[in-house]
């Protein structure tokens, strides 16, 4: 896909962020990203974020590094999200043509696979700013997750990594299961050091709208020892270790 394709599919997809869907998805996966970031002792250094979004994760980590920069291919996002007093930096850019003067000591890669054309090159790319050594932390939606499941059992879904309307609607070209992540992973210059998955979810992000934030919070706390394969999301913590 060219540029200015991509770029127009970024705007269409900001608009998520200003309705219910948006603030749902705040609520569930982005306060679940912060909550996982926070428990892993990442290294401390300069961090490179993949994706602003509503800017949420990255106000929530800023503090952790000692510096933060976020690619964003969305000005709309940028300008309706960011906010230089939250901490952290930003930069307007595709991912694919990043290149940072600087390498960065972690990458921080939440929820962007799904949504890029080729996520392989995508990461080779984002490589080139990265030390060798460099830590990363990718995480995407679990195609084989309980609520997929469940949706294939009702007839909701004619397999499990099928993209259903939300995903659409968030700008999703793919779901992986994490024998297809890690490939992923490694493909782009990447070496697995663990991976796992988080939050369990038997029904939508929509029909979870109104679960108390104890509840989702307990939810997502006891995922953390459940095996990923039912985890609605899948996390790859690795290690960077391409060329540039």
């Amino acid at each position: 896909m060219g540029t200015e394709e991509e770029r127009k599919r970024l705007k269409e997809t900001a608009e998520i962020y200003r309705t219910e869907a948006g603030r749902v998805n705040r609520d569930i996966n982005s306060r679940n990203l912060v909550d996982l970031m926070r428990q892993l002792n990442l290294p401390k250094g300069r961090a490179l974020q993949l994706g602003l979004g509503d800017g949420y994760v990255a106000q929530g980590v800023a503090d952790l590094f000692e510096c933060l920069l976020v690619v964003e291919g969305s000005q709309e996002v940028i300008d309706e999200a960011y906010d230089p007093a939250d901490g952290y930096q930003v930069v307007h850019s595709l991912f694919e043509d990043f290149h940072a003067q600087e390498p960065f000591d972690v990458l921080l890669g939440n929820h962007v696979l799904e949504h890029v054309d080729d996520p392989v090159a995508v990461l080779r790319q984002i490589g080139k700013s990265l030390r060798p050594g460099a830590v990363g932390l990718l995480t995407v939606p679990n195609a084989d997750s309980l609520h997929r499941r469940i949706g294939v059992q009702m007839g909701l879904l004619k397999q499990r990594n099928e993209l259903h309307g939300q995903d659409l609607q968030l700008g999703h070209r793919r779901v992986y299961n994490i024998g297809e992540l890690e490939s992923d992973v490694r493909a782009g210059g990447f070496r697995v050091i663990k991976s796992g998955g988080y939050m369990v979810k038997l029904v939508s992000n929509r029909q979870m709208a109104d679960w108390p934030a104890e509840l989702l919070e307990a939810i997502f706390q006891v995922s953390l020892d459940l095996p990923a394969e039912i985890c609605s999301n899948l996390a790859v913590l690795c290690e960077y270790h391409g060329g540039h």
